[in-house]
């Protein structure tokens, strides 16, 4: 589903260079509007931020065999071993 922006949110968007607020009047939680582009640079950082994550901690030696995630998998899903 996408949802249409308002007049206001639009006119928003014209007078800013980044993020919009947009307050949710029953609950009065705040959500952020950006653009595709935005959120795909922010979706391509996270990802690269988690790479470094697992290189560091494969250089750090906290890692496991693929049996043993094999196993935690397994068990997560209450699966019989192979």
């Amino acid at each position: 589903m996408t949802l249409k922006l308002t007049a206001e949110q639009c006119d928003a968007i014209d007078q800013s260079n980044g993020p919009i607020p947009v307050e949710d009047a029953r609950t009065h939680r705040t959500y952020y509007l950006i653009d595709e582009a935005t959120f795909s640079s922010l979706q391509n950082e996270r990802d690269i931020e988690a790479i470094h994550a697992g290189v560091t901690d494969m250089e750090a030696g906290r890692v496991i065999s693929l049996d043993e995630l094999d196993a935690r998998i397994q068990k997560r899903l209450e699966l019989h071993s192979r």
